[in-house]
């Protein structure tokens, strides 16, 4: 529909690097095809506009001409080369990527959208997805990035450009040629705690017990902030991070740094590309956070791959003295902070014999302290307090499943040998007994692939490896492969322990933690294939180039009860939940004998309206009450595919007064959040996918209606929660408690959202009869709720 480009130079002037604009190439094109009201939206662009408009081949010629031979800057200027090149204009030029250059050098960033950045810096114009100011904000962007890093101490500059040097990176040019300045730039004014209230008050850290908090609290800031000022030795869950920022948090070990492994790195002389950026951005991290939690950076998927050399390793960093052990050592007499994930992979691999042997390792193989009691903190059992029984349960279960795939085998050899070309490794040669093993690896996952992709597209979903499955001639083919490689793993696992007794310092602590992960792996190929049963649920999970093994314990009541005992209490922190979903989480992790206690000011709410479309209603009456609605509502639909049609219908109807914003249509999730927090109208619409919802919205902002599509029920098989249950069962048993859960967070953020004199308007016709009105019931368990059935909109 659209193209343009700026000529541009940087240049230094003043104190800081600048811009320079020359001659600029904007054109619309004809698309000679119906272009889509989403994209008209978006941009304002007419379809009477794009109809007198050259054909792209004018104008692909034109633009091609005014390029030239010059370096094209774009913001992901992959996709930018990706896409001209589909359309007939391939380019060979030299490329800057501005997004590259953001990650690298301001990694602390939530968001680097084009988008946020330019609003960030505050070049923003305010002509939203048009080619050419697009293009002249990269072109800002780029100067900003460069003068933030100048902005940084001249000794982190340093540091910086020498990791850089190492390594093929195509922008070190730019930073070498940067004067060696310290920039004096403004600093944001810290984020002042919260005020702490007296609603925590009736929260005490008593063993099984489960707090129930109203329906519209929305405190929860103040909540977190009053549990922190208490003099007790306790770790405290919760499963959204941003809430635990300004409190004393515990770094999860998923994402921790081994501040042994970072310097042995930082002397390589040669580096990947990856790799060079990753170690720039945890240098950044170190200097200017003076932190372990790798969390607080924002990876790209392709450096996630290679974390696997920086993060600590319970087998390894406990050995060899590395800070985070230290830190999990250290006696605590105020609680802690960490989201779900960080506390149960804490419990599963890092807690510690409270009296340990004196000879031997103080960890068993999985990371576990192997006699007596075991403590996570300071030498002493910390009480538990978790919030979110919903999240407890998720996350729970995916802390004691097990995932393999070719790929982290891989990385569990590669910071010892050259797996990868261009990767560091301590060994700089391969030895010809690693190289078989990983041989077979690749043999067995091919063999794998092979068997069951002949059918591609079978199995977009997880496919469980049941009796049935079992029985069939394509598993079976894979008994003699799993054997042998099972036969492989135990011989490779001695020849590691022979490598081990010869070698010293670290090469000795990193041959032993790689042959306690091969002895997890061979343990694992047994049970997954080699050994029958029912206590396991077994599960496939394929695409066109990898696989996925997963093994998954059926009943997870006795996991749980291991977990707990890691504590001197357990206590969970909700809503009132719903009688039939608190029921399944109970039973899911064993939880009957935990008592519930109503708290913080449990009142009942002015009721609420609660209205249910009795009948289907054409989406263009749908539209026309949509935009008749007073205030600030949420459109809640079911899926990307709705949302842009809903979004286009929207836009294309609203008026001045009317703000039309949606998920991923309206900028990122972080410029979005930005936009509504900075918006001070009186009438918004909302429109937001349930799955993003659940994913990104923890707090919601000033809401008066709420519109939601469709009934909230997961996809067969999203879940491995959901996976290896009876058939008959699995709908009433599982899949229905979980979906009135995720109805009743809806109800809860909504309710505890600013904003007065709320509604709630239903479309989905089921939840009158269907389901055995398990939907009605939930609604007449809570007086909250006015209920009505109404016609048409």
């Amino acid at each position: 529909m659209e193209a343009g480009a700026c000529e541009f130079e940087l240049y230094w002037a003043g104190g800081e690097v600048k811009v320079k604009f020359g001659k600029t190439f904007s054109s619309l094109v004809n698309p000679e095809i119906e272009p889509s009201d989403t994209a008209l939206a978006i941009t304002g662009i007419k379809k009477e506009e794009l109809a007198q408009a050259p054909k792209w081949a004018e104008v692909r010629a034109r633009l091609k001409e005014f390029i030239g031979e010059e370096i094209i800057v774009g913001h992901n200027v992959g996709f930018d080369m990706g896409y001209l090149g589909n359309q007939g204009m391939k380019l060979k030029n030299p490329l800057l990527d501005t997004l590259e250059l953001g990650r690298t050098f301001l990694p602390l960033l939530e968001s680097h959208s084009l988008e946020s950045l330019a609003e960030g810096f505050a070049v923003l114009k305010d002509v939203p997805h048009r080619a050419l100011v697009d293009c002249q904000n990269t072109a800002r962007i780029g100067a900003e990035i460069l003068n933030a890093f100048l902005a940084y101490p001249k000794k982190l500059q340093e540091e910086v450009k020498d990791i850089l040097r190492k390594s093929p990176v195509h922008f070190i040019h730019m930073v070498d040629d940067l004067p060696a300045v310290h920039l004096a730039r403004n600093k944001a004014e810290p984020l002042l705690a919260p005020e702490i209230k007296g609603e925590a008050a009736d929260i005490e850290f008593v063993d099984k017990i489960i707090y129930c908090y109203p329906l519209n609290f929305n405190r929860t800031a103040e909540v977190l902030s009053d549990l922190a000022s208490r003099p007790a030795a306790a770790l405290i869950g919760h499963p959204y991070s941003a809430l635990l920022n300004n409190l004393p948090r515990i770094p999860s070990p998923l994402l921790t740094l081994c501040n042994k492994r970072f310097s042995a790195l930082l002397l390589e002389e040669n580096l990947s590309e990856n790799m060079a950026k990753i170690l720039t951005k945890v240098t950044i991290l170190q200097t200017m956070e003076q932190s372990l939690d790798l969390s607080q950076i924002k990876w790209h998927p392709d450096e996630l791959m290679f974390l696997h050399y920086l993060t600590v390793n319970p087998r390894l960093c406990q050995k060899h003295g590395c800070s985070y052990p230290s830190l999990l050592k250290k006696k605590i007499s105020q609680p802690v902070f960490g989201d779900l994930e960080c506390i149960f992979e804490l419990a599963r691999r890092w807690s510690f014999p409270l009296t340990p042997r004196s000879t031997g390792s103080p960890l068993s193989p999985e990371g576990r302290g192997d006699q007596g009691g075991v403590a996570l903190l300071g030498g002493v059992k910390p009480a538990l307090l978790l919030f979110d029984l919903s999240a407890i349960e998720d996350k729970f279960t995916d802390s004691v499943s097990t995932a393999w795939n070719l790929k982290k085998i891989r990385n569990l050899f590669a910071p010892l040998y050259p797996v990868d070309p261009g990767q560091p490794s301590l060994m700089g040669q391969m030895p010809a007994e690693v190289e078989t093993m990983l041989n077979e690896l690749d043999l067995f996952f091919g063999i794998l692939h092979l068997i069951y992709m002949k059918r591609e597209g079978e199995f977009a979903e997880n496919l469980v490896i049941d009796e049935t499955e079992r029985a069939r001639e394509r598993f079976e083919k894979l008994f003699h492969p799993a054997q042998k490689l099972k036969t492989k793993l135990e011989n490779f696992s001695g020849y590691l322990g022979k490598e081990a007794v010869t070698a010293e310092g670290e090469m000795r602590l990193e041959l032993e933690a790689l042959a306690a992960a091969i002895e997890e792996i061979k343990r694992f190929t047994e049970n997954f294939f080699l050994t029958a049963g029912s206590e396991n649920i077994c599960w496939l999970k394929f695409n066109s180039s990898w696989v996925d093994l997963n093994l998954q314990p059926r009943d997870v009541k006795k996991q749980w009860q291991k977990f707990s005992e890691n504590f001197s209490s357990v206590t969970i922190v909700d809503t009132d939940l719903p009688g039939v979903s608190r029921t399944y989480y109970q039973n899911r992790l064993g939880l009957s004998a935990y008592d519930f206690k109503k708290c913080l000011g449990q009142k009942h709410l002015a009721q609420i309206p609660v209205k249910i479309l009795s009948q289907s209603i054409p989406t263009a009456n749908q539209a026309q009450f949509f935009l008749n609605l007073p205030g600030r509502s949420l459109l809640l639909v079911p899926n990307e595919g709705k949302l842009a049609e809903i979004y286009e219908m929207l836009s294309k109807n609203s008026d001045e007064n009317l703000a039309v914003m949606a998920y991923k249509f309206s900028g990122s999730v972080a410029a979005l959040k930005r936009k509504l927090k900075n918006f001070s109208g009186e009438r918004l619409l909302l429109v937001l996918t349930l799955n993003a919802f659940v994913k990104h919205w923890e707090n919601l902002p000033e809401l008066h209606n709420l519109v939601i599509f469709r009934l909230p029920f997961e996809a067969r098989g999203s879940k491995p929660t959901l996976l290896g249950l009876d058939d008959r069962s699995s709908f009433v048993d599982a899949i229905l408690p979980r979906a009135i859960s995720t109805l009743h967070r809806i109800m809860s953020a909504f309710l505890s959202a600013p904003g007065a004199k709320k509604e709630v308007f239903i479309l989905d016709q089921r939840i009158i009869n269907d389901y055995d009105q398990s939907f009605m019931k939930y609604f007449e368990e809570f007086p909250d709720f006015l209920i009505s059935t109404v016609d048409n909109l």
